[in-house]
């Protein structure tokens, strides 16, 4: 997500409050409707454009997405760009737009990688293309220029390889189906039937251009969408049978596209009181997800940070030391020391790469055991940031091990707090 970050880095210089530091998917999650609109006008006409915003607009899982201080509204709202660029491309005969196309494509994968399964999808699609009505010459200069700007995340993956997603397990089959019902919008089967039966009429459309016109740009126009939905999320399946990959919100990429298919179906009701029917009844169902979704997340559980961060800074003692599960559990408790103005605190024995500040590194996922080797324990009292959360195969082991291996040298407890999600443990000697 390095795009996101460099762009969070200089919003923050304006404020770090949670509201100010959430707002930045905020502007991406808003700026996202217009360009559902202008991708649904370029590919189906401007009520399939209108259809498109609307849905997307009350879209539970956009609006929760959009919410959350991560890439993902960014990444959502670049691939849709990086279409809306290809379409252009593909109407212009591949004259124009095509170095448009690579740089959004290419901030789009910096945003997120996966989302370069989307643009793997597009480069797909344009085999439905008849190659005397698309300059496919030009498209592969432009391709060209997308690979040489991918080059530093291709070294950045070869050199660090997909460690980071080493605690994704494989998905069974109903993870599949709750992926569909949290991209309808988090109401639950109800709403997912009604965005089927829409993509089932985009289904009908694409059938009929595919027997009446063949290769054509009209066929591209709804084989683009299909493929933006359903290649990122096959190919993780299949991966997934040798590497589990397979999340829900890495695959928000694909989310667009199936907002784009259900206004693509919709449209072909014709008649503007059906469609304004249909519209308001997934629209109302769609409010309702977003209510449930205040009520409850429906992705993740969110542990605590900001009263475990708080409590551990009010009753930590001068000498004392502290040591996180996680790296990541670091940076939500600095943030929160940040913005309470605090300067002391316990000293962080783990993660700490460099005394007294941190450093990129200490945000890197780095195997534990191996971690604390070098750190030593001479602080009289100790506080360990455990996970409270249960696996499916019992507590977080990163957790056990943390504290199996601070009691070896402070066996006795002094306290122990439990916030959700997180529980803190004061250790002395």
């Amino acid at each position: 997500m390095s795009l996101y970050y460099v762009l969070l880095r200089e919003w923050m210089h304006f404020g770090i409050s949670e509201a100010w530091v959430r707002g930045l998917s905020v502007v991406f999650g808003v700026a996202m409707i217009p360009a559902l609109y202008a991708l649904g006008r370029t590919l189906a006409g401007r009520r399939a454009g209108l259809v498109a915003a609307a849905l997307g607009a009350v879209n539970a899982c956009c609006v929760a997405y959009s919410q959350q201080a991560r890439s993902y509204s960014l990444a959502m709202f670049l691939v849709s760009l990086s279409m809306f660029c290809l379409a252009r491309h593909v109407e212009s005969g591949g004259r124009r737009y095509g170095l448009a196309w690579a740089i959004v494509s290419a901030l789009a994968v910096y945003s997120h990688f996966y989302a370069g399964l989307v643009v793997a999808a597009e480069c797909i699609s344009l085999l439905f293309l008849r190659p005397g009505e698309f300059s496919f010459r030009n498209w592969f200069r432009a391709f060209r220029a997308l690979v040489y700007m991918l080059v530093p995340a291709l070294v950045f993956v070869l050199a660090r390889g997909a460690g980071a997603l080493n605690w994704l397990g494989r998905p069974a089959g109903w993870y599949v189906l709750y992926l569909f019902t949290v991209f309808a919008g988090n109401d639950g089967l109800r709403l997912l039937a009604l965005y089927a039966a829409a993509c089932a009429l985009a289904v009908w459309a694409v059938w009929r251009v595919a027997t009446e016109q063949g290769r054509s740009i009209e066929l591209w126009k709804h084989a683009c969408l299909w493929l933006w939905l359903l290649f990122p999320i096959g190919a993780c399946l299949v991966v997934s049978l040798w590497r589990p990959v397979f999340l829900i919100r890495y695959l928000l990429v694909s989310l667009p596209a199936m907002i784009l298919l259900a206004a693509i179906g919709l449209e072909q009701l014709r008649r503007t009181v059906l469609i304004a029917a249909a519209v308001v009844a997934i629209g109302w169902m769609s409010l309702q997800g977003v209510g449930s979704y205040y009520a409850h997340d429906f992705d993740l559980s969110r542990d605590d940070w900001r009263d475990a961060a708080r409590a551990l800074l009010a009753e930590a003692q001068p000498g004392d030391a502290a040591l996180f599960y996680v790296p990541t559990g670091r940076m939500s408790y600095e943030y929160y020391r940040s913005l309470d103005g605090k300067t002391a605190g316990p000293e962080v024995l783990y993660p700490a790469h460099v005394p007294g500040r941190l450093d990129y590194r200490d945000f890197i996922v780095e195997p534990l055991g191996e971690s604390l080797q070098g750190v030593r324990l001479d602080a009289p009292r100790v506080w360990l940031v455990l996970d409270l959360t249960e696996t499916p195969s019992g507590p977080d082991p990163s957790s056990v091990l943390l504290r199996n291996w601070c009691e070896a040298s402070h066996p006795r407890v002094l306290g122990d707090k439990q916030f959700r999600g997180i529980e803190l443990l004061l250790l002395c000697k």
